[in-house]
């Protein structure tokens, strides 16, 4: 049911809890930690430029998440 969900609702990277996080292809419990251990973000491509996620994840994912203010 939550992946249904994320296609539909973009994921707010600035407030996702892990469990949240780790519906995201390519997200695991490590991953999550570290994109809520570099908040907050003013852009979604932070996370490849702050190192948090290599460009092929980011790539993966960029469609179903927003970094909102």
């Amino acid at each position: 049911m939550l992946v249904a969900q994320a296609k539909s609702e973009p994921i707010d990277i600035n407030r996702a809890k892990a469990d949240e996080l780790m519906t995201l292809k390519g997200i695991g419990e490590a991953r999550a930690a570290a994109i809520i251990k570099g908040r907050p973000y003013a852009r979604k491509d932070e996370l490849v430029q702050k190192k948090v996620l290599p460009e092929s994840v980011y790539n993966e994912i960029k469609d179903g998440i927003v970094a909102k203010q």
